[in-house]
Order: structure tokens, then sequence, then C-alpha cells
């Protein structure tokens, strides 16, 4: 009698095992052939960052539902790009930091609201300045705690002081840098990841048993992982609601709420800080004047940033024209939802009373 024959329960594990890795590995290639190259790639520091010298073409549908492409790419730091000119050596240089809004592929790169930004405001400027080029980096689900220590990365890489600061915030943020109200939501692979700046001034990641194999460098590049991930979520969003979400009582919500605008109030200063010569201006994503978000702008000017609050109200403030301005997620901006967004915010800019502020990009000014 063989082994086989003495041992046949450990045989069939065997080859069960064998089996099921070889389908496993059969779903992330299907998954690696279907799907763009992943946008972005696992971070010890900042917890993930767009890959660097990347190139993709992704299929996106608005909420109208009309299809359309989106090509990105990314320079040697990682940043997305465009130039209003064919001069490599632009006059005037813009930094953009941000989340989903400003780095996820929902439009190509000259169609993102950041280059209609930069192109209505080539078209103001005093000649001979009126090529802007336009750097924007970040990454989906990034809070403001991932982009201070990205701009402190692009800088110990030597990226040349900007002209223009333009950070991107949205209300979400106040629940993202908060590592303990992060933790009663359902997205993994943001709490798992994500690195913290807690109330006492310390840089952590979250405690939970599940967070470390959730930055391990296997699971982060698994695009099946992911896939399932995400899946698995929606299912309980629908399945479950909020019953599966350990939310915190009312007391616990209220310190929670003043933790959270005290760290990000901290991290926002901090951020303004490492371009202390530069203007710098702050735009929401998120319209809605209520919880916490309602103080944005205060908190924009506490830290030495100029907030424009009109693009998002030009998004969102008629419903009945909103399926042609948004992704198909109902949540991101479609191509015609980031040029209105760009040209707005271009347009308040111009027409801001403090618009001596930002003299050094030389505004015309009567603009």
């Amino acid at each position: 009698m063989t082994w086989v024959d003495r041992h046949p329960w450990i045989t069939g594990a065997i080859v069960g095992s064998v089996f099921l890795l070889g389908l496993l590995a059969l779903a992330e290639a299907y998954l690696r052939f279907k799907n763009p190259p992943a946008l972005y790639t696992a971070d010890r520091e900042i917890g993930w960052v767009a890959k660097k010298n990347y190139q993709g073409v992704f299929r996106q549908m608005s909420l109208d539902g009309s299809y359309y492409a989106s090509a990105v790419q990314t320079n040697s730091l990682g940043l997305r790009s465009f130039r209003t000119g064919e001069d490599a050596a632009a006059s005037k240089v813009i930094l953009v930091l941000g989340d989903s809004h400003t780095m996820e592929p929902y439009a190509s790169d000259p169609e993102m609201w950041w280059a209609v930004f930069a192109k209505q405001l080539a078209l103001n400027l005093q000649q001979p300045f009126g090529e802007v080029k336009v750097w924007a980096g970040g990454a989906g689900g990034y809070g403001t705690l991932q982009n201070l220590l990205l701009v402190r990365r692009l800088k110990a890489n030597n990226l040349p002081r900007p002209d223009l600061f333009i950070l991107q915030f949205c209300g979400n943020d106040y629940v993202n840098n908060h590592r303990g109200w992060e933790a009663t939501t359902m997205v993994h692979n943001q709490k798992f990841s994500r690195p913290y700046y807690d109330p006492d001034g310390i840089v952590r990641f979250s405690d939970k048993w599940l967070a470390p194999i959730w930055r391990s460098a296997l699971l982060q590049q698994s695009r099946l992982f992911s896939y399932l991930d995400t899946r698995l979520q929606g299912i309980f969003y629908k399945m479950f609601a909020d019953r599966i979400v350990n939310l915190p009582s009312a007391e616990v919500v209220a310190k929670f709420d003043q933790e959270s605008l005290w760290i990000t109030s901290e991290l926002l200063k901090a951020l303004r800080q490492e371009l202390p010569e530069t203007p710098a201006i702050m735009v929401n994503c998120d319209p809605r004047i209520e919880g916490l978000n309602a103080q944005w702008t205060r908190l924009a000017r506490d830290a030495g940033f100029l907030p424009m609050e009109k693009p998002a109200q030009a998004i969102f403030k008629d419903k009945d024209k909103g399926a042609a301005l948004l992704h198909a997620d109902g949540a991101h901006l479609s191509i015609e939802g980031n040029k209105l967004f760009g040209q707005t915010l271009a347009e308040e800019l111009l027409n801001n009373p403090n618009l001596l502020d930002f003299r050094p990009l030389n505004f015309r000014p009567d603009k």
C-alpha cells in the first residue's frame, strides 16, 4: 500500500489546496489582464501612494450613462501633470494635493479640474506669464496627514517651490483624520492602511489585529483581494446598513468631533507651513454646510489658506443637470463636472477681493 493510499485525507487536502491556489492565481491573472495596471502601491510611511512613471487608460461612465476613456500618466515623483503651452519650462507652476477628486482617473489629465483651472488661469495672466504648469498629487481616500507626509517627501526629492499651492479638501476628511472615528467604518483598505495623527500628537496606524495583514505587500498588490474586499463591503452595506458598524454613543461622537476638529486644524497648519512663501488656496469637494464640514472655511483661514466655496456649489446647485456632471458612482466628477469645477475655481480666484495676496502670480487687477 502506497503512502497516498494510507493517508487519503492528507492527500486530498494537498490536492485541494493546490487546486484552490491554482484557481486564485487564475483569478488574479484574469483581473490583471482585464483591468489597467493599479495606479497605487503600498507605502510603509504614507499607507499608499501613486506609482511613479505610471500610464493607464480607464473606461469610465457618467451618471447619465455615457461612456468615456480616461488616460492617466504620472512622472518620476508620482504626480499627474499638465501644462498650457509647449514650452516645458512653464513660467508659473501650481501644486495641487488632494484625494480621489484630484488623483483618481475620473478624467484624463488635460480634462481634470486642476488642468481646466490652469487653462483658464493662463488666459487671464499678463504676458509673458501666460504659460502655466500644474502638478497634481495625492491618492484616492487620502486624509490631511497623508497629504502632509506627501508634500514633505516631495520637498525631500527636490520638488521646486510652486507659485501657487491648492489643497483639495473633502467633508469626509474629518473622519479620515481620526483613528478612533474611522475605526467604526467598514472601509478596511483605508482604516487598516492609513497613518493617523492622534490627539496625543503621535502618528500611529490602526491597532486592530487585522491591520498588519491588510498592510502586507502581498495583499496590497493583489487585485483579487482588492476586488473581493470591495465587493464584500458593498454587500454588507446593502444587507445590514449601519447595523454592523460599531456606532459609538452620542457622548463618544461629540468627543470624536472635538478631537477631529483639533487634529484637522493642526494638520492644516502644519501643511501650510511646508510652503510658507507660496500663496495657498483650499477648495472643498463637499458643498454641504452641516456638521463639521460647516467649519472648513474657518479652519482654512486659521491655517493660512484662502477658502474657495463656489466650485462645489456650482456642481450641486442644480440636481437636474447633475447626471452629466457626475461620474456613475454619483460622488465624483465626470469630464463635464471637472470642467465646470475648474472654471468656477478660476473665476472665483480671479474675482476674489483678496487678490493682492496672490500678486506673485501677476494677475491682471481688472480680471
